[in-house]
């Protein structure tokens, strides 16, 4: 069984960004994206505008928190050979109504790909109480769309100007 990590968020925190299931080198590395194929570093620093230069796993982190956003998974743990989210059975979902009442100022969830939000509604259904966006996946494994196309999308759902 493999197990997802914590979730990076604080009392500050306005926007989840959602991801699936860490996959094999972010499970090596015990750090979110991970994968140097994974464009989501570079997504989200060009649009919140912030340098490309090389910073620590945790000083990424807190250029995130920074901007009131955190990070999570939907499935606490689950069975996969390999990284695709395909692979994925036996999900045992993360627990977000109880990290809702402890953060209640997240309003907003942007699901990383479609399977974030379907194993998300598997759980607890579609979100009601809260603004959110399926964006497409980070992931190398998600070449339906180029690397501006998901710049556009993304940065439409994470408007700089609504993340307060």
């Amino acid at each position: 069984m493999l197990n997802s990590f914590e979730p990076v968020v604080n009392h500050e925190t306005t926007t989840l960004i959602i991801g699936t299931m860490p996959g094999v080198a972010s499970l090596n590395a015990q750090e979110y994206y991970a994968n140097k194929r994974n464009v989501f570093w570079t997504l989200v620093f060009d649009i919140l505008g912030e340098p490309q230069t090389e910073r620590t796993y945790s000083e990424r982190l807190q250029v995130l928190l920074r901007h009131h956003i955190g990070l999570w998974d939907s499935l606490a743990a689950c069975e996969r050979d390999g990284s695709l989210d395909s692979n994925i059975r036996k999900e045992i979902p993360n627990d977000f109504p109880s990290l809702f009442l402890q953060y209640p100022s997240i309003n907003r969830l942007l699901f990383n790909g479609q399977s974030s939000y379907r194993f998300f509604v598997q759980a607890y259904g579609v979100p009601k109480a809260m603004e959110y966006h399926v964006l497409p996946s980070s992931s190398p494994a998600n070449a339906m769309k180029n690397y501006a196309e998901k710049k556009l999308l993304w940065q439409k759902a994470l408007d700089k100007k609504t993340l307060l």
